[in-house]
């Protein structure tokens, strides 16, 4: 009875999360990011750009993985390579936010240590500082993210993307009840705001798409301790990652 109990549940977990593909184009896609990464390490050049692309070639199969149905616990391992590439990469011509976005977002919800967290911390304030950079300023969205782990650190004023992402940000200045009544809301509207992504419509395509995940407001829910029971089946909400095995309990 535990034999068939175990493989039950086995198969319970490897249940596909996403809604537009099936286990076989994931398993697919994962294959080809990993080849891509394998030829990526191997390659002569070892500049900034190629420490980013592999970086980011990391961050898909997370998703894909995630995507997939595989237990969270396994892909924080692909957070630690992703991590470890993306800091290489830090360069002082060009920063993109939404790498950033992303990377301190999954460092909160696979809750990695302390270490890896102060070297976002340094990323983010070595690109506040970078006067090469003149599109950018400091983010008060980015800045109340670490702040959740690192303490004494003040938020600047104003989100860099206002459109997308002010009402997040207003979200976390809220009580419990107003931002878990306000949130659903957001998330119904998050594929709507993001249209002018690159990865926006790649579910319609044969190759490319990783899922849809808003992963931001995850660690937002996650940061704040929200009830998401209410908005746990939206279809951009990545329910198990905030209550993944092993996190801490919100």
């Amino acid at each position: 009875m535990k034999f068939f109990d175990k493989l039950f549940r086995s198969k319970e977990e490897a249940k596909t999360r996403d809604q537009y593909k099936d286990e076989k184009y994931f398993q697919k896609e994962i294959s080809r990011f990993n080849e891509i990464i394998n030829d990526l390490k191997q390659s002569a050049n070892t500049s900034a750009f190629t420490y980013w692309s592999i970086s980011s070639k990391y961050q898909r199969i997370i998703a894909l993985k995630y995507s997939l149905g595989l237990p969270v616990q396994e892909l924080k391992t692909d957070y630690e390579d992703a991590l470890n590439y993306y800091l290489k990469g830090w360069e002082e011509a060009e920063t993109s936010y939404a790498d950033l976005l992303l990377m301190i977002s999954l460092g909160i919800l696979f809750e990695t240590p302390a270490a890896n967290f102060n070297a976002l911390e340094d990323y983010t304030r070595r690109t506040d500082d970078n006067k090469r950079l003149k599109d950018w300023h400091p983010d008060a969205l980015l800045w109340v993210l670490l702040n959740s782990r690192i303490k004494g650190i003040d938020t600047p004023d104003s989100v860099m993307f206002p459109s997308i992402y002010q009402p997040l940000y207003n979200i976390t200045k809220l009580s419990k009840q107003e931002a878990e009544a306000t949130i659903s809301d957001y998330l119904n509207n998050w594929y709507k705001l993001h249209k002018m992504e690159p990865w926006h419509g790649t579910h319609l395509k044969e190759k490319g798409y990783s899922g849809y995940w808003a992963w931001e407001i995850a660690a937002v829910v996650k940061i704040m301790g929200l009830d998401d029971s209410s908005f746990k089946d939206n279809p951009y909400y990545p329910y198990d990652m905030v209550h993944w095995k092993g996190a801490a309990t919100i």
